[in-house]
């Protein structure tokens, strides 16, 4: 646990994280954000998820942070930015195609059995 940092906010009860070092020189929704237009937004983690979101001050609508949501998609995992969403993320974040929507050579192991 020497690599967690706890770490507290006024809008954030108290969010166990990575240490900023590990996320040094990149773009991070907690250690540093990048100046996305969803960034004076309240933040909350959803524990259920494991993912940040922004909470639209407008509709109250969750919208996955630009920055975790970048985050995940670089690891293959943009299922995770799967939300409901009430317009002002302004299509920010990418949706994820689904399996049905994927070309047929990403779908199989060997491209070459077809």
């Amino acid at each position: 646990m020497s690599k967690l940092l706890k770490l507290e906010k006024a809008y954030l009860k108290k969010l166990i994280t990575h240490s900023p070092d590990q996320c040094e020189g990149q773009f991070c929704c907690v250690h540093n954000p990048s100046d996305h237009h969803m960034r004076e937004w309240q933040m909350n983690f959803r524990h259920d998820k494991g993912v940040m979101e922004r909470i639209c001050p407008k509709h109250g609508v969750g919208h996955p942070d630009p920055d975790d949501a970048a985050y995940w998609i670089s690891i293959g995992r943009p299922e995770m930015t799967i939300h409901g969403c009430c317009g002002c993320c302004n299509g920010s974040i990418k949706k994820p195609l689904l399996p049905s929507e994927l070309p047929v050579s990403t779908l199989l192991s060997n491209p070459n059995e077809l």
